[in-house]
C-alpha cells in the first residue's frame, strides 16, 4: 500500500534484509502494462474461443503433454494460432 500514491513509499525487503525502493524494482510503466494486459486478454479470449476445436485440443494435449515431461522446447503457446487455419 502507498500513502504517497506515487509509490515512492513502498520498499521490497530482499532475502539479505536490503531494503529496495519499488521505483528501482518496478519495470513495467502504465503503457507497458497496458499492452501486457491486452496481450493476456486476448491470449485468454482466444483459447476460449478455440477449445471447442479438436485440432486445438490436440495441441494443448501435446503442449501439457510436453511440460509434464520436459520436454516441451519449441513448443510454445504462440505456435497454437499455428495449429490450424481458421482462414482469419
Amino acid at each position: 500500500m502507498t500513502r504517497t500514491g506515487d509509490f515512492s513509499d513502498v520498499v521490497v525487503v530482499d532475502a539479505e534484509g536490503n531494503r529496495i525502493p519499488w521505483t528501482e524494482v518496478s519495470r513495467f510503466d502504465d503503457d507497458e502494462m497496458r499492452d501486457l494486459m491486452r496481450q493476456v486478454v486476448n491470449r485468454l479470449y482466444t483459447f476460449q474461443l478455440r477449445l471447442g476445436e479438436p485440432e486445438f485440443q490436440a495441441f494443448v494435449d501435446r503442449w501439457l503433454g510436453a511440460h509434464a515431461n520436459g520436454t516441451s522446447r519449441g513448443m510454445t503457446m504462440d505456435s497454437m494460432a499455428d495449429t490450424t487455419d481458421r482462414g482469419s
